[in-house]
């Protein structure tokens, strides 16, 4: 994949993942109450929430407009892990350790 050093940037940000039964409510308010905010449907009915937004306030917008939220968490941008997914390897602590005892013996032993 090409990917521009925006693209890398924005994969790789911290953000929040909110989760509520009224995915299309939830936007519509957020969006009123954040106007700041980057907001992007997810599935599952998730909503990514981008720039400077904290918890509370999301939280808070969406309890006074009687949307109820299932989970509201903060993810931590990974750089390493983003690259290692997208070649579809494993990180190393995944990875199995390597066959005790050495390799291949030659001469003459």
């Amino acid at each position: 994949a090409e990917l521009t050093a925006d693209e890398v940037e924005e994969a790789c940000a911290s953000c929040l993942v909110l989760r509520c039964a009224e995915q299309s409510r939830a936007l519509a308010v957020l969006a009123e109450h954040c106007p700041a905010a980057r907001l992007t449907a997810l599935p599952g009915d998730a909503v990514r929430i981008e720039g400077d937004v904290a918890a509370e306030e999301v939280g808070r917008a969406l309890m006074e407009e009687g949307v109820v939220v299932r989970d509201l968490h903060r993810t931590e941008g990974d750089r390493e892990g983003f690259f290692v997914e997208l070649m579809g390897g494993r990180d190393v602590e995944d990875a199995p350790a390597p066959p005790m005892g050495g390799g291949r013996r030659t001469g003459g032993e």
